[in-house]
């Protein structure tokens, strides 16, 4: 997903570090040194449940489309603009949680 982002940024990915190299607490190197997996299969079953997205690359997508709304509600710099593109955050983690869990759905 990294890769995918900068390639879409035209920016150089961040390059890769081991555990020992990243210089992490104990907290965030056991946090990191897990592998964890996301299904959402019983959702689905249960709930009657659909992603929003197919993949990651729509999440990314979508998420960059609310940054650009988000920059045109506040080109006037117009307080209750700035207040309503504010209050429109909490979707953008919803498109970024929603990709990274269908990146990792799709690819284990």
């Amino acid at each position: 997903m990294i890769d995918h982002a900068c390639a879409l940024l035209r920016v150089a990915p961040p390059p890769l570090l081991s555990l020992d190299e990243a210089g992490l607490s104990p907290q965030a190197r056991a946090f990191y040194a897990e592998n964890r997996r996301v299904a959402n299969g019983r959702a689905k079953r249960l709930l009657g449940w659909a992603p929003l997205y197919p993949d990651y690359r729509a999440g990314l997508a979508a998420g960059a489309s609310f940054f650009a709304y988000q920059q045109w509600l506040i080109r006037d710099r117009e307080p209750e603009a700035c207040f309503r593109a504010f209050n429109n955050n909490h979707y953008f983690g919803l498109v970024v949680f929603v990709g990274l869990a269908l990146d990792y759905l799709y690819r284990g």
